[in-house]
């Protein structure tokens, strides 16, 4: 590439597309939104402004050596002045000299070193392509928004075709909507589209500020989820003093705190000398009960001990934070260059207020009026507890030609505050994109990455925060499906579970028995069939009045409920008893659940252990079915055999009897079996008749009687 700040790639597609087809999908999707014509080019004109001040280098000033600079690409210089409509000399003029104010009137140049007018250079850069980025979303969203893109009846007279997409030549044409009632007020569809949790092998500057609006996002998230599982509990009737709470407070409170890493870094920024290293070691000086090695804690806003990470075998420029989705180690290398963001008035008000690009010019007006109005004094105090010192950052107003304003991190800070107030009023939901594979293969799941994923998304968090009082929850029919078998029938007796309901169970149970064992035992289809049926009755016998809308089949469903597990789950008190459930048996399976209106609510450990009860009590009954499955079928052989034996065990028979007595020719007739009968089905009776011989061969030498 020809632009400094598009770096060098020889690639000639990326993920199969050219730069040519890359152009025409963007141009396309340009005109989908209606940007058409001279639109089209300010904005290709501002963009490749801001490509080219990357091109504009600097060097030290012959006759000032030290502290002064001018422009050592003239050539590039040129073609910048051409496309913002400002004389080069101006423009070097404001990059490499600013403008000091002393007092009220008084006011005088200073010259910048080469490593400054950079800085303003980048500062410059970076602020116009953020306005450009602002007027894109814009333009986006006037061309999706209903207030801007709604036909009226009363502007069937063609008044407002100029606000059609299409209007103004070679817009791709739109379809035009239907003319309705105007209607009072519209709703609002807003996307968020942010990166996601980023850990790399090296971690910088960038990193953490993804991550810390992660984390900002991911206190939202667990909010949310715990709202609903709060609503959910309410509508229950469970206290909520059962419900206990963690969320990521601690770690916001490290960054945003009053001594966060946002103000010791700013404060290093400030700072004469200010260093990567010094900013490391205030962090670490300020934080001394962080957590050991890759551990710390998960965050919770009541710790004491902070999330940031020490280890011995860090570098100097080296920390961790223990962030909600896990550990991440970052390189503070360049943190304060990459902090610092001040854009010279001198440099906004020649290359901005006076650019023919009115792309350009509109944007460092909005610069202007948020730079003397107070941008920033909008941010919520309630979203941390920097909020005041942050609010009286950005109602500051900086002074012309002053060395520092807001930093990088700063502004970012104040607008993930205002970002949170904004969702904050919005009903959310939440939709998490996992990649399978890093190769883009159709088919193929990469389970190492894609976990990686899920945590990065906060996803096994939010499942901690909704699971961590009450992991599972069934209704009471449910309960009563599933586990009522597991109890004795005496205690199912004595305690009248479900009344009439337990004796159309165990009659149902009764009648089902019977059936299928008549049918096991006989091998009759029609016998098994039956008892499919009735298998169907008392599965579903528990839940017959699940219609019925009684408030006193309610109270007796969650009676019977309650009863069945304080009976199922008492074996848990050897393992979960406390001092309560010792003096109190039922006590520990009182508070392995709690049943609410509608539900049963199992703490951690108690439906995994009625269900491995389940699962054990299906073994020994199919143990039971198996074996007199295979004994109905054993009779059935063998009686089958008694009736008709094949001849080959009529001629083994036989053999066996003359070989008892002691009879002459059995081994030849042992042979002639041997190979006579595996070769045709008729031989066996030719067998017989030539044994019938022998056998009187044998009464005639007198071997036989």
């Amino acid at each position: 590439s020809s632009f400094r700040y598009l770096g060098t790639n020889g690639a000639a597609t990326i993920e199969g597309q050219t730069d040519a087809q890359r152009w025409r999908k963007t141009m396309g999707a340009l005109r989908t939104i209606g940007l058409t014509g001279d639109d089209v080019l300010e904005l290709m004109r501002a963009l490749c402004a801001v490509l080219q001040m990357g091109n504009v280098t600097f060097a030290p000033d012959p006759r000032n050596a030290e502290d002064g600079s001018v422009v050592s690409s003239t050539e590039e210089l040129e073609k910048l002045s051409s496309l913002l409509g400002v004389p080069a000399c101006d423009i070097e003029k404001a990059l490499t000299k600013r403008t000091v104010t002393v007092g009220t009137n008084e006011s005088y140049e200073v010259p910048n070193s080469a490593v400054r007018a950079e800085d303003s250079r980048d500062a410059f850069a970076k602020e116009v392509y953020r306005r450009i980025f602002d007027w894109l979303a814009s333009a986006i969203n006037d061309a999706t928004c209903a207030e801007k893109n709604y036909r009226r009846n009363d502007d069937h007279d063609g008044e407002d075709d100029d606000r059609r997409p299409d209007a103004g030549g070679g817009g791709m044409p739109m379809p035009v909507v239907p003319a309705v009632p105007a209607p009072q007020s519209f709703g609002v569809v807003g996307l968020l589209d942010i990166f996601g949790f980023e850990r790399f092998h090296v971690n910088r500057y960038e990193q953490l500020l993804i991550n810390h609006a992660n984390e900002r996002l991911q206190r939202k998230f667990t909010e949310d989820v715990f709202r609903s599982v709060k609503e959910e509990y309410r509508a229950e009737g469970i206290d909520m003093a059962e419900v206990r709470f963690e969320d990521n407070g601690a770690v916001l409170e490290l960054l945003e705190g009053q001594v966060g890493l946002v103000n010791l870094l700013d404060e290093e920024c400030f700072r004469p000398g200010g260093s990567d290293a010094g900013f490391v070691n205030k962090a670490y000086a300020h934080n001394r009960s962080g957590g050991g090695g890759g551990g710390g804690n998960s965050g919770s806003g009541s710790s004491s001990s902070s999330p940031l990470i020490r280890n011995r075998r860090y570098g100097k420029l080296q920390f961790g934070i223990e962030h909600y989705a896990g550990p991440v180690t970052y390189d503070a290398s360049s943190f304060v260059a990459k902090n610092v963001d001040t854009l010279p008035e001198d440099v906004a008000e020649c290359l901005g207020l006076r650019s023919a690009n009115g792309l350009i010019r509109g944007g460092m007006e909005e610069w202007k009026k948020a730079e003397r109005g107070g941008e920033f004094s909008s941010f919520s105090s309630s979203s941390s507890s920097s909020g005041s010192a942050a609010a009286a950052i950005g109602r500051r107003r900086r002074r012309k030609g002053a060395l520092m304003g807001d930093s990088v991190w700063t502004k970012f800070r104040t607008q993930l505050g205002s970002l949170a107030e904004d969702v904050r009023r919005t009903r959310t939901r939440y939709v998490r994109c996992i990649n399978p594979n890093r190769e883009a293969t159709p088919g193929v799941v990469d389970l190492p990455h894609t976990c990686a994923q899920l945590r990065c998304a906060g996803l096994v968090s939010a499942v901690t925060v909704s699971r961590s009082t009450f992991p599972n929850r069934l209704t009471f029919d449910d309960v009563l499906g599933r586990f009522w078998f597991l109890a004795e029938r005496d205690f199912l007796r004595g305690r009248n579970i479900g009344s009439s309901s337990s004796s159309s169970l165990s009659a149902t149970s009764s009648e089902a028995t019977a059936t299928m064992a008549d049918g096991i035992v006989s091998g009759s289809s029609s016998g098994l069939g039956a008892s499919d049926s009735l298998l169907a009755k008392l599965f579903s016998a528990v839940g017959r009045e699940s219609d019925d809308d009684d408030d006193d089949a309610d109270s007796r469903r969650r009676r019977d409920a309650e009863a069945l597990l304080e009976y199922l789950l008492l074996p848990l008190r050897d393992r979960d008893a406390d001092a309560a459930a010792d003096a109190d048996p039922k006590a520990a399976a009182a508070a392995a659940f709690v049943a609410g209106r509608t539900k049963v609510f199992f703490r951690s450990g108690a439906l995994e252990y009625l269900e491995s009860r389940r699962l054990e009590a299906f073994d020994r009954y199919a143990t039971v079915i198996q074996s007199r499955v295979r004994r109905n079928t054993a009779v059935v052989q063998y009686a089958e055999l008694r009736l008709n034996p094949p001849p080959r065990a009529i001629i083994r028979c036989r053999t066996k009897k003359r070989r008892r007595r002691g009879g002459g020719g059995g081994e030849l007739q042992a042979f002639l079996s041997s190979v006579f009968v595996e070769s045709n089905p008729i031989v066996p009776f030719v067998v017989l008749a030539f044994g019938k011989f022998l056998g009187l061969a044998s009464v005639v030498t007198g071997r036989r009687r």
